[in-house]
């Protein structure tokens, strides 16, 4: 298969990178061929995987979301039971700066323009939404609970991003669309700059949905779901450590008021030394250290032994995880009830 690697020119926008693409072929899956190109990745997904499909594949499907379950199923027609939901147009082109066929549609709006919202079937996030956006809703819900995540964006200028998640009881969108009990934090750089831009929805907001998508009637159709789960992984720790530099550098902490970590005594600016035995000095070189999220998101109970740097001092703390975001547990208890 011949690869086209020849890279374009201009400059990419934040949360945008360039991959080399195979020259077009048939694929079959199941029953459904299509014509389609490969893009040649260094990917970061550790489960066994081929590859990974995007939106741009699936023009003539009707596609059913089961976010609970996590299942994805193809299907002849839409059921009828779903020509009842409420329903929006899909976007069916790029744009702005993304650069594929995100799954998108649209949301109207009282004053007769229309917002834009996307799915995010690759993050495991909640709910995006835009500075401005995010804004308003923290303005409307003051004392909603929070904890950080930390990332790292290709075209920032360093690349790594610390960023407020919060707890929305209910969260309504344009269109009359309304969700409850799931995060919400600011979105990625790039999708904000789409014009009309509304929300992207991660594969945890899909579990508060039903979905089916009819690409060939080009409408999505959405159900809220009545008490869905909430088993839900994110940072019980209240604080993330990351270097100043993504090239390397100490880890040093930030941390929200009222969590675990605040209050066995970490602050900003506090340098993480060691977890339990495991030197976090050498993150760089040691595979057992990275990712860090993977000790903040262990169930609500565990115990974490830290020691940091406290304005020049080694401290030691015992800290229990616990739940921040309310009637939510942790993956690993729901799979065991």
């Amino acid at each position: 298969m011949k690869i086209i690697d020849s890279q374009p020119s201009g400059r990419f926008n934040p949360g945008e990178i360039w991959v080399p693409s195979s020259e077009p072929f048939q694929l079959t899956l199941n029953s459904s061929t299509f014509l389609t190109s490969f893009g040649i990745i260094d990917s970061a997904i550790t489960e066994p995987c081929d590859g990974v499909l995007s939106w741009n594949d699936f023009g003539t499907n009707v596609i059913q979301i089961d976010g609970q379950s996590r299942n994805l199923l193809f299907l002849e027609k839409l059921p009828e039971t779903a020509a009842q939901w409420p329903h929006y147009k899909l976007i069916d082109k790029s744009r702005g700066n993304l650069s594929s066929k995100w799954l998108g549609f649209e949301l109207p709006r009282t004053n007769g323009r229309s917002s834009e919202c996307f799915i995010d079937t690759g993050a495991d996030d909640g709910i995006g939404l835009s500075s401005v956006g995010l804004k308003q809703w923290l303005a409307a819900n003051p004392s909603a609970p929070v904890t950080l995540t930390a990332g790292y964006y290709p075209g920032l200028s360093d690349g790594l991003v610390v960023k407020a998640e919060y707890w929305a009881s209910t969260i309504d969108l344009a269109g009359g669309l309304q969700l409850s009990d799931v995060p919400v934090k600011q979105c990625a750089p790039s999708v904000e700059k789409v014009e009309g831009f509304e929300a992207i929805l991660g594969l945890f907001a899909l579990t508060r949905l039903n979905v089916v998508i009819d690409r060939v009637g080009n409408t999505i159709y959405l159900k809220p779901l009545v008490n869905p789960t909430n088993s839900y992984n994110y940072n019980r720790l209240g604080a993330v450590f990351t270097p100043r530099d993504i090239k390397g550098g100490d880890l040093i902490a930030r941390v929200i008021q009222g969590t675990p970590a605040y209050a066995a005594g970490i602050r900003d600016g506090d340098i993480l030394v060691k977890i339990g035995d495991l030197d976090a000095t050498k993150w760089q070189t040691d595979p057992r250290i990275l990712p860090l999220s993977r000790f903040w998101s262990q169930p609500a109970g565990t115990k974490l032994d830290l020691s940091y740097k406290h304005q020049e001092s080694l401290t030691n703390a015992i800290i229990e995880l616990k739940e921040i975001f309310p009637r939510t547990v942790s993956p690993a208890k729901a799979s065991r009830k």
